[in-house]
């Protein structure tokens, strides 16, 4: 509409550079100010599954990172069962030589049976992580619904696996010839 109006007027320019010149007049969006909150030795471990495929199999990545040291433990493990999610942290916790303060955690099933079930930041637990936090005295964390960043440190940690480790050794094994079992 805009084009018809310019041309009656006399402009004899193409559509595409009115389209162009309207795109520098948009302003913006600015993205959120991205806050890094960092937290003491031994307070926080972030927790988290990665998916992949191996040999038309998937797979998960149990990976837990340290929050102020960013040390990493993972595991790959045929499911996400809560009975595999325990073994992993009771690993983890020797790899680690110790159990931090609180666990951090986004909003998996094997978790979290209700977000908010006794009122606000009030969760139901899975019966077993409750045990599983009592024994070890670490306080089970949610991080906010659709927002990774909110455990951006172990995040980052599975994409880089994802693209620095298991790409280029499965593509590897592709390239030779041999099966990766």
């Amino acid at each position: 509409m805009l084009f018809d109006e310019i041309v009656a007027l006399g402009y004899s320019g193409g559509v595409r550079m009115v389209r162009s010149y309207l795109a520098t007049l948009k302003p913006k969006q600015q993205d959120d100010p991205l806050v890094r909150f960092e937290t003491l030795p031994g307070q926080q471990m972030q927790v988290d599954w990665g998916a992949f495929k191996l040999n038309g199999q998937r797979i998960s990545l149990f990976l837990a990172t340290l929050g102020w040291s960013r040390y990493n433990f993972g595991q790959f493990v045929e499911n996400e069962q809560f009975e595999t999610l325990r073994d992993c942290h009771e690993q983890a916790f020797d790899a680690f030589s110790g159990v931090p303060s609180e666990v951090l955690y986004d909003n998996m099933r094997t978790v979290v049976q209700q977000r908010n079930a006794y009122g606000r930041g009030l969760h139901q637990f899975h019966p077993g992580l409750k045990d599983l936090a009592h024994h070890y005295t670490f306080l089970p964390r949610l991080c906010r619904p659709y927002r990774a960043k909110t455990k951006g440190k172990v995040e980052r940690a599975i994409g880089y696996i994802r693209r620095s480790f298991f790409v280029p050794l499965v593509s590897r094994y592709q390239q030779l010839g041999q099966p990766l079992e």
